[in-house]
């Protein structure tokens, strides 16, 4: 397995990071504008609104983050991202100390109460789920599961046209990013739908939900279910270990057992070398889960631009 040692600043300590990239048979290579600090420029242009999903019924609050640049002729490219009332105000921060070009960012978020949108969120990036194996704390009833597809048709079939609709978007330059359980869908949505997008970034994702079910959708989209197409780019970021539970009690432990197995680093390395696939694995040992979330976009924007480009060695 070819593992490339990689190592940069990119202007801030919050973004310093150590990893490897993987490839099969490429090299990474980071372009000098990546590097460097951004340029007095104008600020994204920001709105947010409401989209009521057709399948559904419900609604999403859609964070939208247009560049100030003019669209390049193709349409700018566009990053889809889970978890919107947190990514796109990291990515205004990231675009405010580093030049990442013109992209179009949407987030994609709730209108809810705070309560309602962690168990909204819980129906939407999961399979579905045996209430036994949802971690959830002392009395609390375990949130909905299993609204993945009917998530990922909100965005193929009322979120993109809408976007499309307002900005002159490149089709062939598309992320899906998602941190944690939105990393987990991310990668559900490669292993059944790799033709809505080119680029997939799944950051801390929690391959051991549901007993690793996920792997059952990568070995069926390893042996049989890849249709040709052109080379999609797979972006897998991982922080240490998850802690354990504190106080070492039996709910402490079953938390602990859920939380065991498959992680991010077995999909990168079981969809290493594989035609149609570039993986790339950074691993930042020295991050807890949630710290891994700003690097994770900022590679995430760089790959969807072309500041952060595979290319042969």
């Amino acid at each position: 397995m070819t593992a490339i040692g990689t190592g940069t600043d990119r202007g801030r300590g919050a973004l310093r990071r150590r990893g490897f990239i993987m490839a099969a048979g490429v090299a990474v290579a980071l372009t000098a504008a990546c590097l460097q600090p951004a340029a007095a420029a104008d600020p994204p242009r920001t709105a947010s609104f409401d989209l009521t999903a057709g399948r559904t019924g419900m609604v999403y609050r859609i964070h939208l983050a247009e560049p100030p640049e003019p669209a390049p002729p193709g349409g700018y490219p566009v990053l889809y991202a889970l978890d919107g009332g947190v990514s796109v105000p990291v990515f205004q921060a990231i675009r405010a100390v580093m030049e990442t070009g013109p992209v179009v960012v949407v987030g994609i978020g709730y209108p809810d109460d705070p309560a309602s949108s962690v168990r909204r969120r819980y129906r939407d990036l999961t399979p579905p789920t045996p209430p036994a194996l949802i971690p959830v704390k002392g009395s609390a009833p375990p949130p909905p599961t299993g609204g993945q597809d009917d998530f990922l048709a909100f965005i193929e079939e009322d979120l993109k046209p809408v976007i499309e609709r307002r900005l002159p978007i490149d089709r062939r330059r598309q992320t899906l990013f998602g941190h944690s359980l939105g990393g987990l869908f991310t990668l559900h949505a490669l292993f059944t739908r790799p033709d809505l997008f080119q680029v997939f970034a799944a950051a801390a994702p929690s391959v051991w939900w549901n007993q690793g079910s996920l792997l059952r959708e990568q070995a069926a989209f390893l042996s049989g279910g890849m249709a040709p197409m052109e080379t999609r780019t797979v972006l897998i970021e991982m922080a240490r270990t998850p802690p354990k539970e504190e106080g070492g009690d039996r709910e402490a432990g079953k938390w602990d057992h859920l939380r065991a197995g498959p992680t991010g680093t077995d999909i990168a390395h079981a969809l290493h070398g594989k035609p149609g696939l570039l993986v790339m694995l950074r691993e930042h040992p020295e991050l807890p889960h949630g710290g891994v979330l700003d690097h994770a976009l900022a590679d995430a924007l760089f790959l969807t631009t072309g500041r952060l480009s595979p290319r042969a060695p």
